[in-house]
């Protein structure tokens, strides 16, 4: 790929998430309103794209590379387990009112056909980067040894899946804040007292 061609996909990409940030309705935002934005005729679009489609898709990818890029960056970093959970939980607050997540959560409402790819996208990446960060908080001590890597994803399994069956929550951050930290305390610390007597996981005598 020439660089020419490179930076023109770009500058489209680019047209493409203002005007979808700005549209009520993503559908009806146009090849040719997106070429008029880039300051490329609608031929060039077609040319780097192919379609509509695959422009929706390149502009799901490159949304969600940011945020996973961004997401790798904290993770990875010297900070001890602590601070990093707390950049994330402060991080994913802010976040859910940028133009990152809420676009990509406008685009999946209407456009469903992009669902594959974010399901594979977290198969394949946002899976192994979360085993890394339960692992480096059982090292460090925050997390309970015995707990399998297995149980902790499927619990944040069903908590991505719960959350997308309340996309409300996220739709106004700021009004939901006090239910989104609630949310936040019992994913961390359960809705026991801490002085209740732990579960017995033991199977009972027959």
């Amino acid at each position: 790929m020439t660089r020419d061609r490179e930076q023109s996909m770009k500058r489209i990409i680019s047209a493409a998430v203002a005007l979808f940030h700005q549209s009520h309705d993503v559908r009806k935002v146009s090849v040719e309103e997106i070429a008029r934005r880039a300051g490329v005729s609608p031929a060039t679009v077609y040319h780097n794209f192919g379609n509509r489609e695959a422009l929706l898709l390149a502009v799901v990818k490159e949304l969600s590379w940011q945020n996973l890029e961004a997401s790798k960056a904290t993770l990875r970093c010297d900070l001890p387990f602590l601070q990093k959970l707390q950049q994330i939980m402060s991080g994913k607050l802010s976040l859910a009112s940028g133009i990152g997540d809420k676009l990509l959560s406008k685009l999946m409402k209407q456009e469903q056909g992009l669902a594959p790819f974010l399901e594979e996208l977290y198969q394949k990446e946002v899976k192994l980067l979360w085993k890394e960060f339960v692992q480096d908080g059982q090292r460090q001590g925050y997390i309970e040894p015995d707990l399998s890597v297995e149980a902790l994803l499927i619990y944040l399994q069903v908590l991505k899946d719960g959350f997308s069956a309340h996309p409300e929550l996220m739709e106004a951050p700021g009004q939901n804040l006090k239910l989104l930290l609630e949310l936040s305390q019992i994913m961390f610390y359960g809705f026991l007292h801490r002085d209740v007597p732990p579960f017995d996981l033991q199977q009972p005598e027959v």
